[in-house]
């Protein structure tokens, strides 16, 4: 009897232990998962964007931008302490928009000041999907926020600036946890400005610009908390309305929200001499996509 009593009694021990290991273990479990669960949100927290400032700002509130400072536009005293607004009298076939560089996300960012420390993110003659798919199927051209800022004036001194000199700065945001591929050719994009006529309908302004020939595309990698930067024309008119920015990175077609400036009621139209209203004309559909980037030229209302 005292055997078995004793044998009762260190049976009961071992089942209290265990139990007690078993809630310990259980306790521990429940703390790796919590743990697990927070750093997994500090890993998908996203990083919020703010328009930043910039370092160089004149007396009349302008930003200059040297970077295509030449003796000759310095011989010719292009102005660069006033803003002077581009003028045309039809849909604008000026040069695009202007890419400025790539800078991760602060209060304040200088234009003018050289960085290299980027181009190993470059990815020279660039075709697309194609390359994305082949080297890194990780990387993809969606996700981006884009984002205007039209209260904001840069200024130029460039040859085109016979034409005016003032831009406002447009931005490319990454606020993902993941790398993005953002494209462009030469010095500029693939983007233009839709404006919003007295029926309230979205036309084009501009159009793709001309190119020379077939090279010179790249695409560039924009990291979490990155963005690109791009300046894009701001034009005199005696009409005021809605306008808002179109971008075309890779097969994605981007649309910011709208926002209050003034136009030339003509930009709408293109002249019937011009080589764009033929191509338009023959193929709707084709020059719809690769010259308006998907935007709808007035012309074939």
């Amino acid at each position: 009897m005292k055997v078995s009593l004793a044998k009762l009694y260190i049976a009961v021990l071992t089942f209290v232990f265990l139990i007690s290991c078993s809630q310990k273990n259980e306790l521990n479990e429940r703390i790796n998962i919590e743990k697990q669960t927070e750093t997994s949100k500090k890993d998908t927290i996203v990083r919020k964007f703010e328009i930043p400032k910039f370092k160089g700002i004149n007396k009349n509130g302008l930003v200059k931008y040297s970077k295509f400072d030449t003796i000759f536009t310095k011989l010719k005293n292009f102005p660069t302490d006033v803003a002077v607004y581009f003028k045309t009298d039809s849909l604008n076939n000026l040069p695009g928009p202007i890419f400025v560089g790539k800078y991760p996300f602060s209060k304040e960012i200088d234009i003018n000041k050289k960085d290299t420390s980027y181009k190993h993110d470059f990815i020279y003659e660039f075709r697309g999907d194609r390359y994305v798919d082949i080297h890194n199927d990780s990387l993809s051209m969606d996700g981006f926020q884009l984002i205007v800022d039209y209260e904001t004036n840069i200024v130029l001194s460039f040859p085109r600036t016979l034409w005016g000199n003032t831009f406002y700065p447009v931005y490319v945001v990454n606020e993902t946890q993941s790398t993005k591929i953002f494209t462009g050719k030469d010095s500029h994009l693939f983007s233009l400005q839709e404006a919003r006529d007295s029926n309230y309908r979205w036309y084009p302004i501009e159009r793709r610009p001309i190119e020379m020939c077939g090279h010179g595309y790249w695409g560039l990698r924009i990291h979490p908390g990155e963005f690109a930067l791009f300046i894009l024309q701001k034009y005199t008119g005696n009409f005021k309305t809605w306008l808002r920015v179109r971008l075309k990175n890779g097969t994605n077609i981007y649309v910011s929200k709208p926002f209050i400036g003034t136009i030339n009621p003509s930009q709408f139209y293109i002249p019937h001499y011009a080589r764009n209203y033929y191509y338009l004309k023959e193929n709707p559909a084709k020059a719809i996509m690769s010259r308006f980037y998907g935007s709808i030229p007035k012309e074939l209302d």
